[in-house]
């Protein structure tokens, strides 16, 4: 069901009337993903339409280019911050297997360790591929 009037929609970009049952179907099936949907809907005030407004906008987002980057130059300072910027993204948005999985790239980099970097942004890319696809499909 979408949450917000027709203005607060506005306010916040996203267009009035959307499809609903698209947006339910995504909703729905992040949900069976094990993403908490709820808690990324607390965060977005309990509209349903900003919540896809946001994961479209994660699936247009250049961080995970930039964790890329960092990766196959091997630098630790730049994964630790490309895939720090990404968890928090991620956790917003209630994105909890593309969390926990990029959280190893996190706590590896934090101290300057790579040695399963290459491993875990694999890992990452597969999942966060998967994600974006879904959202791109059904929102």
């Amino acid at each position: 069901m979408r949450c917000g009037t027709d203005e607060q929609l506005r306010t916040f970009g996203c267009p009035a009337g959307r499809d609903e049952d698209s947006m339910n179907q995504l909703i729905e099936r992040l949900r069976q993903e094990g993403c908490d949907v709820n808690s990324a809907l607390t965060i977005c005030m309990d509209m349903e339409d900003f919540y896809v407004k946001m994961l479209k906008m994660l699936a247009g987002d250049k961080q995970m280019d930039r964790l890329c980057l960092a990766v196959k130059n091997r630098d630790p300072r730049e994964v630790f911050e490309a895939s720090h910027a990404l968890k928090g993204m991620f956790a917003n948005l209630g994105l909890t297997p593309l969390t926990e999985q990029n959280t190893l790239l996190v706590e590896e980099s934090r101290h300057g360790g790579l040695t399963d970097v290459d491993k875990n942004y694999a890992a990452l890319r597969e999942k966060y591929d998967y994600f974006m696809d879904l959202i791109r499909t059904l929102s």
